[in-house]
């Protein structure tokens, strides 16, 4: 299976959620940035979410 077939068959079993609250200025942010990335909120999110957490566990070792 190539690495693309194998990413989305992954988001394929997205089934946790996470209920977030934010301002209405934070909202309008988070939603020009997932646009001019070309991405859904929810997967713009979960993107730099994951990234994010990456990048600081890995600082922390």
């Amino acid at each position: 299976m190539t690495k693309s077939k194998e990413k989305s068959k992954a988001n394929k079993k997205l089934t946790e959620r996470i209920n977030l609250r934010v301002s209405e200025k934070e909202l309008a942010l988070l939603e020009s940035a997932c646009s001019a990335d070309e991405r859904s909120l929810s997967n713009w999110a979960r993107r730099v979410l994951v990234q994010e957490a990456r990048r600081q566990l890995s600082e922390d070792s």
